[in-house]
């Protein structure tokens, strides 16, 4: 993944791929696919992250190492780490909230509402409305709900990462 890259790029044109390669010393067919991070709809950030992936892996370890060069301006790199998909809608793991069938659930006080629509107001999230449900219900290695459901220390969350053997956070 590079940063600072200007959103003026167009990843889609083979030419502007070729330039990338060449200032680069590697070939344009190395490049297996390369994409933007996070959406593509348009935005007011003049510059952004864009993912690469390669079909060697001595030139990722070498990008990874030095950077890239585009246009003469350097942007550091750095290995790609996926975050597991957790939705913002229903806080479950697994999904994202863009394909999300299930009621919303609020983050801040677990009513069935977004949790930016909380009556409660703006504020940070105190406590694990799933490990709260959890407790409930009694499911086993549920005993405190200290933490957001976003916490990598989330019994729900680290039951799922473990299941899908996702790599630690």
């Amino acid at each position: 993944m590079a940063h600072g890259v200007p959103k003026t790029f167009d990843i889609t044109k083979s030419s502007n791929l070729a330039t990338l390669a060449s200032e680069n010393n590697f070939q344009a067919s190395n490049l297996a696919r390369v994409r933007w991070m996070g959406s593509n709809e348009p935005s007011g950030k003049k510059a952004g992250s864009i993912v690469m992936a390669f079909v060697n892996k001595d030139l990722a370890l070498r990008i990874k190492q030095s950077g890239i060069f585009l246009k003469y301006d350097y942007h550091r790199t750095e290995h790609f780490k996926p975050r597991p998909p957790q939705c913002f809608k229903c806080l479950k793991m697994g999904h994202f909230g863009k394909w999300c069938r299930e009621p919303a659930q609020c983050a801040k006080c677990g009513s069935n509402h977004s949790t930016n629509k909380c009556p409660e107001g703006i504020g940070g999230v105190k406590s694990c409305v799933l490990c709260k449900d959890g407790l409930k219900n009694k499911t086993e290695g549920i005993k405190d709900v200290d933490h957001t459901p976003f916490n990598p220390a989330c019994p729900f969350k680290k039951a799922w990462l473990e299941k899908k053997r996702f790599p630690p956070q």
